[in-house]
């Protein structure tokens, strides 16, 4: 599995994996077992996960962040999706994933004036545009080679398809 979602946000599918099975999570920031073993991760700084977020938020946007196993979102997701986590409770907001829901002309301004972020704009059919932020360089397609030395098989054996901006490269 190669997604841009967290693994939280991919549990309906990942049972039909063996346990120890190896997955690209985040866009490719994070690599990861069906069981919740971390491999890999490459987190952007708490500090600016926290500041891109809450600007954002102040713009009328909402955030998700991955977060430890867990999905943690802006203030005023946290009533509509079950299960996710209210973004206030974090001290640490580093994540591989930073995912800017509802966005605007001035969000799209705001965060093309940060350094060392890779961002993805894509559409939803359900909530519109979003960005998908993680660290320069960072893609499903470097996921892929992170996973392809941590498994041992070589990435011409490999296929992908995707349907989205993420899985251009």
């Amino acid at each position: 599995l190669c997604t841009g979602r967290a693994p939280a946000q991919s549990g309906s599918i990942l049972p039909v994996f063996n346990p120890q099975a190896v997955h690209v999570f985040n866009g490719g920031g994070t690599i990861a077992r069906t069981n919740g073993e971390v491999l890999v991760e490459k987190n952007l700084p708490s500090d600016l996960v926290r500041e891109i977020a809450i600007a954002c938020e102040r713009l009328g946007s909402e955030y998700e962040i991955d977060h430890k196993g867990k999905v943690y979102v802006s203030t005023n997701k946290v009533n509509l999706d079950k299960g996710y986590h209210d973004a206030r409770e974090l001290t640490d907001w580093s994540s591989s994933l930073l995912c800017i829901q509802w966005i605007t002309d001035e969000v799209r301004e705001l965060v093309g004036q940060y350094q060392g972020i890779e961002v993805k704009e894509m559409l939803s059919e359900v909530n519109g545009p979003y960005l998908d932020i993680t660290v320069e360089g960072v893609n499903k397609a470097t996921g892929l080679q992170i996973w392809s030395e941590v498994t041992g098989i070589p990435l011409n054996q490999v296929m992908g398809f995707g349907d989205s901006q993420n899985d251009l490269e």
